[in-house]
């Protein structure tokens, strides 16, 4: 089943994303319905919650439920995909789009659709490696061709939704590297790095 070896409830209700094809460019953001209804389903159940450790008596009202997205709920929003279609039209900006690769909320496969079957784009260079200024790899990168100037898919090595809190150096290499409109495969070696967000412990 999908959901049985995930152990935590946020992790749970968010790994739930692109298990079907890609449908409405919707569906690139959110999870499927029908994924997160499994989701719930295999956390109430007795086995899966005995395999993670869940204490039965822990589980309010004595079933999971889905944080407030049951019932009528609906998203309240406006797609950006036509900003996006007509700035890849004009081609005059310098476009990156990155994800944390371990980012359960908004998926690197997600965005990488969006990119290709919601803009309609092809790459014009595959995935690459790049390196941090630590010479860690710090995730792959690949780009597309617009009307003018190339889009930038990126992903950040190890980061999750917030890959400036998750990979702060690597965070800060990528956007030096967007500023200065240098490559990402190109990020000086720094030859003492020192930690960019000193220990609390």
């Amino acid at each position: 089943e999908l959901c049985v070896l995930c152990a935590e409830s946020f992790f749970v209700r968010h790994l739930c994303f692109f298990v079907e094809g890609v449908g409405d460019h919707r569906d690139l953001h959110y999870p499927l319905r029908r994924q997160r209804q499994m989701c719930i389903r295999d956390r109430n159940r007795v086995d899966v919650q005995s395999a993670i450790g869940v204490d039965p008596s822990s589980v309010p009202g004595g079933e999971w439920r889905d944080c407030g997205l049951e019932g009528n709920y609906s998203f309240n929003y406006e797609s950006e995909l036509p900003k996006y279609k007509s700035w890849v039209a004009d081609g005059s900006l310098q476009i990156l789009i990155y994800n944390g690769d371990a980012d359960y909320i908004l998926s690197h496969m997600g965005n990488s659709a969006w990119i290709r079957e919601g803009l309609g784009l092809v790459p014009a260079e595959g995935w690459t490696m790049w390196k941090g200024s630590d010479r860690q790899v710090a995730g792959y990168f690949e780009t597309y061709n617009t009307a003018g100037k190339s889009l930038t898919f990126l992903t950040v090595k190890g980061a999750g939704h917030m890959v400036p809190k998750d990979r702060p150096r690597h965070a800060l290499d990528m956007f030096t590297q967007f500023l200065e409109g240098t490559g990402y495969d190109k990020v000086p070696t720094d030859p003492t790095p020192a930690p960019l967000c000193p220990s609390q412990f």
